[in-house]
């Protein structure tokens, strides 16, 4: 068996995630010189993120939240198996349509990723939410000897960049856990945020599904780090003073290693 090709993609749980996740479901296959799963890779991919869309939204309409909420696609690649998973925080699980009205606009998703797909499934992983996969094989290679394998429930991986090696998938991979803080650890002078402006980048973040998260900010050479605590009142947000990029990285670096909170 050749070495398993692995790649995950972090999206707003907006329209536009639709096109993207095309383009990297279709960029990653071309690197990986696998053009014959394109085609079908591409339309699966469309009809589980447009479901995590809509239910990442009407879970966070039930939670009377207006921050948009995250997905993530991940897509493995082993011999002539391909596999598209797709996380989002709603912990619902999907149910195929007996009966759908074919001139309606919706409703069908499922229905043609159960036509098109070698096999597909769900799960809710321990970290929350649930993740919704499909497999598929490369059309000259059909054959019993590709059986549909369901994917276990794994917890998340941070540090796990192969996954597949070791029998898991890498479903719940959704940002780095921070090390604890050291005893003598720096203190990160935090202050209420007052927003972000769009000229604002996330480069990088730590697990979503933790209750304390972080994001590394940047700007016009400048950066910060942001903090988000999730309580049942709503979120609370901290932002660490504003320094050269630089050396708000090393900052970001001491965090995750637990020198500095």
């Amino acid at each position: 068996m050749e070495s398993p090709f692995t790649n995950c993609l972090p999206l707003a749980a907006v329209p536009n995630a639709v096109p993207l996740a095309r383009v990297f479901i279709r960029q990653s296959l071309l690197n990986w010189k696998r053009r014959d799963l394109i085609e079908d890779a591409e339309l699966l991919a469309s009809e589980l993120v447009t479901n995590a869309i809509k239910a990442t939204r009407s879970f966070a309409t039930a939670l009377s939240r207006s921050r948009i909420g995250m997905i993530r696609v991940c897509l493995i690649v082993v011999d002539a198996l391909a596999v598209i998973e797709v996380w989002d925080p709603n912990p619902v699980l999907p149910v195929l349509p007996e009966n759908v009205d074919h001139f309606e606009e919706g409703g069908r998703g499922l229905l043609l990723v159960d036509r098109l797909a070698k096999g597909w499934g769900c799960r809710r992983p321990r970290c929350g939410g649930k993740t919704v996969w499909c497999q598929l094989v490369a059309p000259e290679q059909l054959s019993s000897s590709h059986a549909v394998r369901p994917l276990p429930e794994t917890a998340c991986l941070p540090r796990l960049r192969n996954p597949l090696e070791v029998g898991m998938s890498i479903e719940d991979f959704h940002g780095p856990h921070p090390e604890p803080p050291r005893e003598e650890h720096a203190k990160i002078g935090w202050s209420a945020s007052v927003g972000r402006s769009a000229s604002i980048r996330v480069r990088a973040h730590t697990c979503d599904r933790e209750s304390v998260t972080y994001e590394l900010c940047a700007a016009g050479g400048l950066g910060h780090i942001r903090r988000t605590e999730r309580t049942a009142d709503g979120d609370r947000v901290s932002e660490s003073p504003w320094v050269r990029e630089s050396e708000v990285r090393r900052l970001w670096d001491d965090l995750l290693e637990g020198k500095a909170r």
